[in-house]
């Protein structure tokens, strides 16, 4: 079976439909291969998700991670420009429990953004209804005085992209060359870095 993308184009987002039941915070509480294998209290997967919170702001407003939603389907950006995944979700009361099951489609084993999509299992935190990021944003404090790296300097060929360190393997090519977010990484004098 070949492996085909699961992104389309920006323009092909669907009109928006409100979905009052899902406005509000998300926290991830497991990732499975399909909706059969979660048990609530019983994760089975072992690594972070990138997106451990997830948001769901009011009109369907997208935010760094989210391009957007609409009752149903949730938009991640896609791996070239001006495409996004359009991720699948349901909503379920499991053991008392409010549980979002989304289909992830750019993430997963398989390679980003090819394949099967994972399942990840989202218990709601939060009914409130956000109007913008601003929010929830968690910003970090990045004024540190700047110190050079001398071996960071240079021009480097992104190889590939893993979710975690110790998955890279030079012998095996996770994502696409084609899909890769960049090709290359470039680190200069006085902390200026240029991507392509």
């Amino acid at each position: 079976m070949s492996k085909a993308p699961l992104y389309i184009n920006v323009d092909a987002k669907a009109p928006f439909t409100d979905d009052p039941e899902v406005c509000g915070k998300w926290k991830v509480v497991d990732i499975v291969p399909t909706r059969e294998q979660f048990i609530y209290g019983k994760p089975k997967c072992g690594h972070l998700a990138w997106l451990h919170e997830l948001y769901f702001i009011d009109g369907g407003k997208g935010y760094w991670a989210v391009n957007g939603w609409t009752k149903g389907t949730m938009f991640t950006g896609g791996p070239k420009p001006d495409t996004q995944y359009a991720n699948h979700y349901t909503i379920e009361n499991v053991d008392g429990h409010r549980l979002l099951f989304l289909e992830m489609t750019d993430c997963g084993d398989s390679g980003i953004g090819f394949g099967v999509p994972e399942i990840w299992v989202y218990e709601k935190t939060d009914d409130r209804h956000y109007s913008s990021p601003e929010e929830f944003r968690k910003c970090d404090n990045i004024d540190y005085p700047f110190v050079n790296d001398e071996n960071v300097l240079g021009k480097w060929k992104v190889r590939d992209f893993v979710i975690r360190k110790e998955d890279f393997d030079a012998g095996k090519q996770n994502m696409k060359q084609d899909d890769l977010f960049a090709l290359s990484a470039e680190f200069r004098e006085n902390g200026v870095y240029v991507s392509t």
